[in-house]
């Protein structure tokens, strides 16, 4: 004879064990957010975009959502964007029109929501800072749903020098620290304010007031800015580490920076060859030298670039940037680095 069972208790336990369910899979959730504790960067080349027959740029849109951070690469900081998503004037070179560009990036943010982008004023090639046109860059965030703006300095000259009570001073010293505010005032938060920064740009005073390697026009360039009210704009800082030549030691660039600034710090990798120096990141170097800068309290790394490769068959002594996107996360210790 078999038991009877009261539907009604059947429910209430099935109810019980669903509830306990969806709670365990929202804990797990939760912590693989949680578990994404650090800020991966990486730049992508307007000049190497591609859209393919859908209209979109696949490889921008479904970067890996270990790499939570994505700096397009390079608007002018005396952009001339006029609107309606019209890329004319703005020094991005995408193969594509505006239109593709907005369509990709709703759906990289589509695929990977957490993921932060902001627009990359200046670099190498675009360094007239004294004309910067801080509301059509504003516009151009808002236009395309950006998160921000990062401040790549890299003027041809600051003309700095050690003054006579042995601090750094620059002729043009003034230039990053008005950007910075007019940007800023452009662009409240909680949109995004951040800064790339030269090697060399915090050496000059105190212990690091001949640290090496001297020589560069930029050298001590970003004291001037960081010492003043000015560095509270920024919420997050990136030290190029590369293109210092091997005599550059990343950690102590970054204690000369931390001295100075409070907030995020991130260690900027390039796939090799770097532009100057001849200093290579291998897989285990860049290893090693994360694994240092984390212990030391860096809050994490950025790449140069998501697309540049080295000029040889890539390997674990030149490695490409898929392989430094992975070793990057894992050097991070994410929970899951897929797409490598």
């Amino acid at each position: 004879m078999g038991v009877r069972v009261n539907p009604l208790n059947w429910m209430l336990t099935i109810v019980l064990l669903a509830s306990v369910l969806m709670s365990s899979a929202s804990a797990q959730t939760d912590s693989t957010e949680d578990d994404y504790s650090y800020t991966f960067a990486g730049f992508y080349e307007s000049w190497l975009g591609r859209a393919g027959e859908a209209l979109i740029d696949n490889r921008l849109a479904n970067l890996p959502r270990h790499v939570n951070m994505v700096m397009l690469a390079f608007m002018k900081p005396d952009s001339q964007y006029q609107g309606s998503l019209n890329l004319a004037g703005t020094g991005l070179e995408f193969s594509y029109d505006g239109i593709t560009l907005k369509r990709t990036l709703r759906a990289l943010k589509a695929r990977n929501p957490q993921t932060k982008i902001l627009i990359s004023v200046g670099g190498a090639e675009y360094d007239d800072w004294s004309k910067v046109n801080a509301s059509s860059i504003a516009q151009f965030v808002n236009d395309f749903e950006l998160d921000g703006v990062d401040i790549d300095f890299e003027p041809e000259n600051m003309a700095c020098t050690i003054g006579s009570e042995k601090h750094v001073l620059c002729t043009n010293g003034n230039l990053l620290t008005d950007a910075v505010n007019s940007l800023r005032s452009a662009m409240p938060r909680p949109r995004m304010l951040t800064l790339t920064a030269f090697h060399v740009g915090a050496y000059g005073e105190g212990r690091w007031r001949n640290a090496k390697p001297t020589g560069f026009p930029l050298y001590g360039y970003a004291l001037p800015f960081l010492q003043s009210e000015a560095a509270g704009n920024i919420d997050l800082l990136g030290l190029m580490a590369y293109d210092a030549g091997k005599e550059f030691e990343p950690l102590e660039a970054y204690r000369a920076y931390r001295k100075w600034f409070e907030g995020p710090i991130l260690i900027g990798v390039s796939v090799p060859p770097e532009s100057w120096g001849g200093h290579i990141y291998s897989v285990s170097s860049t290893e090693a030298m994360l694994k240092d800068l984390l212990e030391a309290g860096a809050d994490g790394a950025f790449l140069w670039s998501l697309q540049k490769k080295p000029t040889v068959a890539p390997d674990k002594d030149m490695p490409d940037a898929a392989m430094l996107i992975g070793t990057i996360c894992r050097a991070l210790d994410f929970p899951t680095c897929d797409g490598e």
